[in-house]
């Protein structure tokens, strides 16, 4: 059976929500709206030791534990194909003879080409899973609760979060600031220079540190303020990009700090 091109059965959305599980290994696998898996990847067989060859044409609950529910794996993808997303956790028998719990996440999408639906599958060790869980859940709190203010912005240098120390900071709530560029949403800073240190970091992969941002925001339009940012290549498992955390600090304001005509 020949294998499914990947891009004939995924999407950029899907392919985001599988990258969003981000600090470990996840597989992904295709299967027919009936569970016939059509595409099988290298992390796949990484994860439960089968190739390609072996599992192609199958249906994917084959996979389970033999003492596993096999029902539930197949309500599972039952659900999927009929158009809900769903997640779960299953016990997988690994080819080596061994069970292994997997988180998994499916959704169906469309076949191109060939019409129907295929499902798309992405799982995890879920061991794993839960632990990156629970740092996440230390990083939410630290996140909210930090005095200093705290941005995560993509490879374009465009804001996909910021803290409400930041908030605050900048006199933007985080609405304003997603989606958009620093020097889009303040002006009154010297926004071009802060934006080449931030290509340094992304490009260099070096921290850039004490680097000066300049000027008035919306929390004090009226004074002119000094700030030391740092900025840290955010990057994937394989040492790419993904983006770039900036935590800018206010200094003070500065003694030229009087009202500007306008």
């Amino acid at each position: 059976m020949q294998q499914v091109p990947f891009d004939e059965v995924t999407t950029s959305a899907a392919r985001d929500a599988g990258g969003w599980l981000g600090a470990l290994p996840v597989a992904v696998v295709a299967t027919s709206a009936e569970g016939a898996i059509v595409r099988w990847d290298q992390a796949a067989e990484d994860l439960l030791g089968y190739t390609p060859h072996e599992v192609l044409g199958r249906h994917i609950a084959d996979l389970l534990h033999p003492g596993a529910d096999r029902g539930l794996g197949r309500s599972l993808w039952e659900g999927a194909a009929t158009g809900r997303g769903v997640m779960g956790t299953v016990t997988a028998w690994h080819r080596e003879g061994r069970p292994l719990d997997l988180e998994i996440w499916a959704c169906p999408v469309p076949a191109r080409h060939r019409g129907g639906t295929t499902v798309l599958v992405f799982a995890a060790e879920a061991e794993a899973a839960r632990r990156i869980r629970g740092s996440s859940a230390v990083w939410d709190g630290l996140f909210s609760r930090s005095p200093v203010g705290i941005a995560i912005l993509d490879t374009q240098l465009r804001f996909l979060r910021v803290n409400p120390a930041l908030e605050a900071m900048n006199g933007l709530p985080q609405a304003a600031h997603v989606g958009r560029r620093l020097v889009e949403i303040l002006p009154d800073v010297n926004a071009v220079d802060m934006e080449r240190a931030m290509r340094r970091a992304l490009d260099e992969g070096r921290p850039v540190l004490d680097s000066r941002r300049t000027g008035r925001t919306p929390a004090d339009p009226d004074h002119d303020h000094v700030w030391s940012g740092s900025y840290v290549r955010l990057e994937d498992t394989d040492g790419r990009p993904i983006g770039l955390a900036a935590h800018p600090d206010r200094h003070h304001r500065s003694a030229a700090g009087t009202a500007r005509s306008r």
